[in-house]
């Protein structure tokens, strides 16, 4: 049964973490939604299904879905499994400016607009 750590939900943005400690595969069915979804895997034992593509999932995988793409997470095992997700609308994406000049990374040096968005995230 799956446990919900942390839940926020608004008219165009959702954050969730979520468990479930013994997860049962057919709780995980297919489904679609008019939003994207950034998937993060934390832990368990299962992969990630996408328009019929089959992705492994290790710690640290993010997937990325688009709107109307079909997916599922297809549970392996009983281990604990364990995931956040971001779900946003289109409009969402509208609202935030995204300014970052790919030219300046380069040879693997981080530019003054990636440690300032680190220094944001906090990482």
């Amino acid at each position: 049964m799956e446990k919900l750590l942390f839940h926020y939900v608004d008219s165009e943005l959702r954050l969730r973490h979520a468990i479930d400690e013994k997860p049962n595969k057919n709780d995980f069915t297919m489904h679609v939604h008019e939003h994207y979804e950034i998937y993060l895997f934390i832990s368990g034992n299962a992969k990630y299904i996408v328009e019929g593509s089959v992705y492994p999932l290790e710690p640290g995988t993010i997937i990325i879905i688009r709107p109307t793409e079909i997916h599922k997470a297809e549970i392996v095992g009983e281990d604990l499994y364990e995931r956040y997700s971001i779900n946003f609308s289109t409009s969402f994406l509208d609202k935030i400016e995204l300014s970052i000049d790919v030219g300046e990374y380069q040879d693997g040096r981080r530019n003054e607009c990636c440690e300032e968005c680190n220094t944001i995230i906090g990482w």
